[in-house]
Order: C-alpha cells, then structure tokens, then sequence
C-alpha cells in the first residue's frame, strides 16, 4: 500500500501572556498535511511530530486521493 495525504485538523493550548504575567491560555486550532496509509497512522505520525499537548479533531483524505489506486 502507498501512503497518501490526509488533512489534519488538531488543536492545543497556547499561551498568550505577557512576558511577566501569568499564563492566560487559548485553544488554537490549524490544519496540516500527513502522509499515511490510514487515519490511525496519520494520527499516529501526527502525535509523534508535536506529543500529546495536541487533540487531532479529524483526519480526512484529501479530495481526488480517495478513488487512486497504484
């Protein structure tokens, strides 16, 4: 099997403070592009790249990918 790309949508938690204040944190969210063989692997890959601070929303296939076979 080839890998192909998903489009992963994850979130996290930043702090947005001021140097000498305490922490305020907001979640932020952003997409990015894995290659996998399934949505486990990408979540996997995903988890290895940025650790468990981040909660991946979705995994999804991106479009025209869906129906290739090599």
């Amino acid at each position: 099997m080839k890998e192909k790309p998903y489009r992963v949508t994850m979130t996290y938690l930043k702090n947005v403070a001021k140097r000498p204040r305490p922490a305020i944190y907001e979640e932020q969210s952003k997409d990015e592009t894995f290659w996998g063989l399934n949505e486990n692997d990408v979540m996997r890959k995903c988890h290895a790249r940025y650790g468990y601070q981040v909660t991946v929303k979705s995994a999804a296939i991106l479009p025209g990918w869906a129906e290739v076979t090599f």
